[in-house]
This record gives C-alpha cells, sequence and structure tokens, in this order.
C-alpha cells in the first residue's frame, strides 16, 4: 500500500475515533446524564483546554510516525509492516491511547465534569484489555523475537524517563 493510501486510511480511521472518543460518547454521557456542557473560565478549565490540545497533537504526531516509520497506520484496518520504536516509542509502548485518554481528561477539566473523568478511567481499562488480549498477541506473532526485545526494555503503561541506551534501538 501506497504512503499516500496510508496517510488517507490514517486521517478517516484518527477523524473517526477522535469524532467518537472526543465529542459522541462524551456528550451521549452528558446528555443521558443531564448534566450540561459548558466550558469553564477558570485556571482548571485552561489547563484542560491545553491538556486535550497538546494530547490531539500527540495523536496526529504519532499517527504521521506510523505512515512514516511504520509504512502503515495504526488502525487495525492497515497495520503497520515495520515496528514502530522511535520518538515516545523509545519510553513507553502505548503512547497513543494515553494521548487519547488525555485529551479526555482534558475535556473532563474544561467542563468540570467527573463524569468525563470516569469516562477516562473507562478508556483506559478498555484500552488495557485491548492492549493485553489483542494488540499484543498480534504484534508478537507478526514481529517475533523483535517485539519481544522491545516489550523487555520498554515498559507498557509507565513512560520511561531516561534515555534508553544508545545501542537499545537500532
Amino acid at each position: 500500500m501506497s504512503r499516500l493510501r496510508h496517510a488517507g486510511v490514517s486521517v478517516a480511521t484518527m477523524s473517526f475515533f477522535s469524532v467518537m472518543f472526543f465529542g459522541v460518547i462524551p456528550a451521549i454521557i452528558l446528555l443521558s446524564a443531564r448534566a450540561p456542557i459548558r466550558v469553564r473560565d477558570t485556571p482548571a478549565g485552561f489547563l484542560g483546554g491545553l491538556l486535550a490540545a497538546a494530547s490531539l497533537a500527540v495523536v496526529v504526531w504519532l499517527t504521521v510516525q506510523f505512515i512514516r516509520e511504520g509504512d502503515g497506520t495504526p488502525a487495525p484496518l492497515a497495520p503497520p509492516g515495520r515496528l514502530v520504536r522511535r520518538g515516545l516509542y523509545t519510553r513507553l509502548r502505548n503512547p497513543m491511547y494515553l494521548a487519547y485518554v488525555g485529551v479526555v481528561l482534558g475535556e473532563a477539566l474544561l467542563i468540570r465534569s467527573w463524569l468525563i473523568a470516569a469516562y477516562a478511567g473507562v478508556l483506559l481499562a478498555i484500552a488495557h484489555a485491548y492492549v493485553v488480549g489483542i494488540e499484543e498477541p498480534t504484534l508478537r506473532s507478526r514481529f517475533g523475537a523483535d517485539y519481544e526485545a522491545y516489550c523487555r526494555r520498554v515498559p507498557r503503561w509507565w513512560p520511561r524517563l531516561r534515555a534508553p541506551e544508545p545501542r537499545a534501538l537500532p
């Protein structure tokens, strides 16, 4: 598949998931609870907006990285042909999922909603179940010993703060 096609699939997939996870699902949660949806003009609201925007920028950056380095997309529809393990992927294995949760937590702060904060927790739990039950076994079968070595070097969820050894990554 060409890079242009990967880019199209990535943009379409990320757009769909972004609209669903950041817009539709939070709106359904708030509307079903009859909770107000108002942006809060407070320091916490400002920090929430900043967190949501920064996290969304990370999602876009990582999507581009998947197209360039992985020769694929983060989506199961067009998975990467090569293991992506540079940039944020040297610090933790699942930065995309954490960025998604960061957007939702930012929204929770922005509109001061405990319901949306709880949704962020549920989203993280679902991501964990998916990663452990589906994604990691799939990557192990696709990339074999290379992925196993990567898993030994890089933590799943809690980022490594120190830079990896220079020989750690090819």
